[in-house]
Formats: C-alpha cells, structure tokens, sequence
C-alpha cells in the first residue's frame, strides 16, 4: 500500500471518530433553516417550466443529506426532520 493511501485511510478514521464535544450543536432553528432551503429550491422547480429544473430541488436535498452523513447523523436527523418539514395542507 503506498504511503499516501496509508495516510489517505487514517485520516478518514480518525476524522469519522469525532467526539461528541467537537461537534457543533444542530439546532431546531438550524433544521428549519435547512428545511426552509429545500422548500424554496422546491418552489422553484414548481415555478420553472423547464424539464431539468428538478436538479436544482434534487441538489438541494443531496447537499444537506451529505452534510448530515459527514457527521454520521443522516439517519437521526431525517427523523428528526420529517415532523418539522410535514406539509400543509391547503383547499
């Protein structure tokens, strides 16, 4: 294995096994920041009439989801976000 693959690994185990007390809080008010993004890159694919306008929303949703798995919280915070994200119904 080289030397730089070698580091490469370690450096992804020893960055993956933070501590709890380096990681920044999420806040409720942080959730609703990231929701209130996704919502808007949503309204503006609903907005838009063209056929790859769906990337932007789609982009959107990937950017967050793997900020959250960076951090090794995807799971948990999805959860946590399918309450606060429910949709409203309208008549």
């Amino acid at each position: 294995m080289r030397a730089s693959a070698t580091f490469e690994i370690s450096f992804r185990l020893t960055r993956s096994k933070r501590l709890p007390e380096d990681q920044i809080p999420y806040s409720r008010d942080t959730l609703r920041q990231d929701i209130a993004r996704v919502r808007l890159a949503w309204e503006a694919c609903q907005c838009s009439r063209d056929r790859n306008a769906i990337y932007g929303y789609l982009t959107a949703v990937f950017d967050l989801v793997m900020w959250w798995k960076a951090e090794d919280r995807a799971i948990s915070r999805a959860r946590w976000a399918l309450p606060a994200a429910a949709v409203r119904r309208t008549n």
